[in-house]
């Protein structure tokens, strides 16, 4: 159940974020959390902030509990920044990978 104080909250959390007070608006977003671990909001806002501060890893462990909390396309659509970059980064390494790979192979063929 969502109470009147952590939707008030929530708002002030957002007016700090647009000011760039960023710490301490997550510090109100895990306070929102640890009063209301269904508070979808904060994870998917968390998750922004934590992308826009270029802490990947930490955005996509909010987006995947708001996603568990409730799937649509606004999440989906949010979290999408985040799983761009991290599957650019394992494509790069799995064609890296696949290229020593062929490299050696290649080799291989003219030993």
């Amino acid at each position: 159940m969502i109470h009147e104080g952590i939707h008030d909250r929530f708002n002030k959390a957002v007016e700090m974020e647009r000011t760039g007070a960023y710490p301490q608006a997550l510090t109100e977003y895990f306070s929102i959390i640890k009063e209301d671990n269904t508070y979808r909001n904060a994870y998917i806002n968390m998750g922004s902030l934590f992308s826009r501060m270029n802490h990947l890893s930490y955005a996509m462990e909010c987006y995947q509990k708001a996603i568990k909390l409730g799937e649509d396309f606004i999440i989906i659509l949010i979290s999408g920044v985040s799983i761009t970059d991290l599957l650019i980064i394992k494509m790069l390494l799995s064609a890296l990978k696949n290229q020593k790979n062929l490299i050696t192979t290649f080799l291989f063929l003219f030993l």
